[in-house]
């Protein structure tokens, strides 16, 4: 049986699109570059509701990604040797169990909900997750299930190790912890604090020195790789823009939310979506291509050995 190949895009993300929001994203770092704080310090309303739920769940995204990537891996079954089968089934089935138990665990420190509650939306998200993409994978080939699964797990783990690199040597307060303390601003390109042993050894803790770039903006912004389902069926490219901007309305509204409460200014949350958006666009690009070279049919196969050739030696008597 031959694959299907679809239309030959260099990537999941609508160009138009991608343009778009990257002047968009161009846009509010300048203005967050020149009034920083006064920005923060008009929209600062601690513990308001809208900012206190989207920290608990808005970067749900990143975390239902992997419950995605996960199911992708357990249901493609691919023709490959029995190890490597295993593998995926490991693999995907452990990113199922990880996305749902950070589900339930990282709300916990931003919302008081009492562990009943958590865990039960947790379940609710991670049931969805599982659903959705088994539905919208159904009659997919192995390659693209693989191939996505791939992506989604690599923009989640590189958005996260990138933007975590950062905040810890850029060290920059944040809004809210200025606000309470009265300490200095640090603009976004002077890395590193001068009064942080000062403040730490005063009480303040560790993390309020995380400010830049937002993780939360970040892993929302993974959303936008609901894109990537274009890679599993053909009649999913028609969405792909409707798909893309339903992701970025995500991250921008999470983005909103973490300036409301404090935790970020707006270059910050500007960074964090430009992380995940180059990220979000470099593995687009790499997953096409990785189907187009067809670089997975190249695995070791299983099943039963094919027979030996008949030999056409000399007759015996």
């Amino acid at each position: 049986m031959t694959r299907e190949r679809a239309p030959q895009n260099a990537s999941t993300i609508p160009r138009r699109s991608a343009l778009i929001f990257g002047g968009v994203l161009l846009i509010l770092f300048i203005a967050g570059s020149v009034a920083d704080y006064s920005l923060a310090n008009a929209l600062y309303t601690p513990d308001n509701a809208f900012g206190t739920v989207l920290a608990a769940y808005g970067e749900a995204p990143a975390l239902l990604a992997l419950v995605a990537a996960g199911t992708l891996a357990v249901t493609a079954r691919p023709p490959v040797h029995m190890v490597l089968r295993w593998l995926l089934i490991i693999g995907g089935a452990g990113l199922i169990i990880v996305g749902t138990l950070a589900l339930i665990i990282r709300p916990e420190e931003y919302w008081a909900l009492p562990a009943i509650v958590r865990t039960l939306i947790a379940l609710a998200l991670s049931a969805a997750a599982i659903w959705a993409t088994a539905r919208f994978s159904a009659g997919a080939t192995w390659q693209a299930m693989c191939t996505l699964a791939a992506a989604l797990f690599v923009v989640v783990a590189l958005e996260m190790v990138l933007v975590q690199g950062v905040k810890i040597f850029w060290e920059r307060p944040r809004m809210r912890m200025l606000a309470e303390t009265g300490a200095e601003f640090s603009p976004w390109w002077s890395p590193g604090y001068e009064d942080r042993d000062a403040l730490t050894a005063q009480g303040v803790e560790s993390s309020e020195f995380k400010s830049f770039p937002s993780g939360h903006s970040a892993n929302a912004a993974t959303l936008m790789m609901l894109t990537g389902f274009a890679l599993l069926r053909e009649d999913f490219r028609r969405y792909t823009t409707r798909l893309f901007w339903i992701g970025a309305a995500w991250a921008f509204l999470v983005a909103l939310s973490r300036l409301s409460i404090g935790a970020h200014f707006l270059t910050d949350t500007a960074a964090g979506l430009t992380f995940t958006f180059v990220v979000v666009l470099f593995v687009s690009v790499l997953a096409v291509k990785v189907l187009d070279a067809e670089l997975l049919d190249r695995l070791p196969r299983g099943g039963p050995r094919p027979a030996p050739a008949p030999r056409h030696g000399r007759a015996t008597h």
